[in-house]
Formats: structure tokens, sequence, C-alpha cells
């Protein structure tokens, strides 16, 4: 699949998430530290009957000035 293929392509996949879940937690580690971390399970439908399920993962290290 060329690059022109694939911008097709991401043009088709709807923008739109169905459904999700999400669980975070944050944990002090220090003074003026914590550490939070929060994960999310998506589905969505996209052009061509085609649907997408899938976990997102975020983290950060957060300091307060």
């Amino acid at each position: 699949m060329s690059s022109p293929d694939v911008f097709v392509a991401a043009n088709h996949v709807s923008t739109d998430i169905d459904s999700s879940f999400e669980l975070g937690v944050n944990v002090r580690i220090g003074r003026g530290w914590a550490l939070d971390v929060a994960a999310r399970y998506v589905t969505a439908d996209a052009a061509g009957d085609n649907q997408y399920n899938g976990y997102i993962v975020n983290g950060g290290l957060l300091w307060q000035f």
C-alpha cells in the first residue's frame, strides 16, 4: 500500500467513538510529585462495516509547584 492509499483509507475511518470505559489511578510518589496512569477501552465503527476495539493508555508524571 503506497502512502496516498494510506491517506485515503485514513480519511474513511470514523472519528466517533461509540463506547468507552476508563479507569485510572493517581499515586503520590514524593513531596510534590505524583504518578498518573489511566487506561481506556474503546469501540468504534468505521466505514465499510469495520469495527475497531482497543486500549488507549496514558501516563504522566506530575509535579506541584
